[in-house]
Formats: C-alpha cells, sequence, structure tokens
C-alpha cells in the first residue's frame, strides 16, 4: 500500500491517499507479545520507505516530493498500559499521531501522559506538557490544514486550536 501511495502521490493520480500499513493488531490476549510488536514494526518500516521516496523523488517541476506532502499516521484508539487478565492489552484513550512533511516541525514531541497514561496540559507554542491546553483531534487537524496553506475555517463548529509547536513557521 505505501508503493501504491507513492506511486499516486508521484504521477498525480491522487492528491490525497489513505492506507492502512499495520492490520490485524487488535490483541487482547497474549498474542498481543509475540504478534502486536511485529505488525507495528512493519507497518513502521513501510511508512519509513515511503518518506525516503517522498524525500527522495521530485515532480515534475523538480520539486520535491516530500515539500508537497503531509503525512498523518494515528490510529482510532491505543492500548492500556497494564497487561490484562489474559496477558494482552484493551483498548485506551489516551492515543498518539505521527504529522510530518509540509509545514510541520520535524523531530518534536509534543504533549504526554501522566503515570496512569491520562493526557497531560501542554503549552501550545511550546509543545511542552505544564500548560493549559488539552489537544483534541480538531486542535491537530486545524494545525494540519494550516501547515498545507489551507483553511480550517469549516472546523469552526469545534471551536480548534492551533499548535503552534507544531508548525515550522507558527
Amino acid at each position: 500500500q505505501a508503493f501504491l501511495a507513492a506511486q499516486a502521490v508521484k504521477h498525480n493520480v491522487s492528491q490525497a491517499v489513505s492506507i492502512r500499513l499495520a492490520s490485524g493488531i487488535d490483541h487482547h490476549d497474549d498474542s498481543w507479545e509475540t504478534e502486536h510488536g511485529p505488525a507495528l514494526l512493519n507497518g513502521f518500516n513501510a511508512l519509513s520507505k515511503l518518506m525516503s521516496f517522498l524525500k527522495e523523488n521530485n515532480d515534475a517541476s523538480g520539486k520535491s516530493l516530500w515539500d508537497r506532502t503531509m503525512i498523518v499516521v494515528s490510529s482510532e484508539f491505543a492500548r492500556t498500559p497494564t497487561l490484562n487478565s489474559r496477558g494482552g492489552r484493551d483498548h485506551h484513550l489516551s492515543s498518539s499521531c505521527l504529522v510530518a512533511g509540509m509545514g510541520i516541525k520535524g523531530n518534536t514531541v509534543i504533549g504526554g501522559t501522566d503515570s496512569l497514561y491520562s493526557r497531560e496540559l501542554i503549552d501550545p507554542v511550546t509543545g511542552q506538557v505544564g500548560g493549559d491546553f488539552l489537544i483534541r483531534p480538531p486542535d491537530v487537524h486545524a494545525t494540519v490544514l494550516k501547515a498545507m496553506g489551507l483553511s480550517y475555517e469549516h472546523l469552526s463548529n469545534q471551536d480548534p486550536n492551533i499548535i503552534d509547536a507544531m508548525l515550522v513557521e507558527p
């Protein structure tokens, strides 16, 4: 799927591509220990190859594909920090996402969780824990749209806040 996404972007087949790089990762029993990690590793390896391809290839105008691409990686749920009675991990509300590409500051961790894996308040300018802002999906969506130079006004019913710490130029 990562190869097809790369070709769709390179050859202007699509402006947006949605792919699943890891599947079969809903482990609630002891298969979590042996199957979850390898499935995620395969997905992250495919993502790494996709990102390398985008950085190493140019569009028809000579501009790097990476410079005009936004990547958002997420899951519909996270995993509990502790094992359940079957030796697996259940669903958890504190999750994370990976955002990279056009307009996004690289190599930056924003936010965090406490010892119980509950989300912590951050400073949206620095991204550091200890502020008064709780990151929500509409905030990430609005920030991604802003990084791409697009309007996020249609999200106004969700009162999004821009996470300046994510942006190359806030």
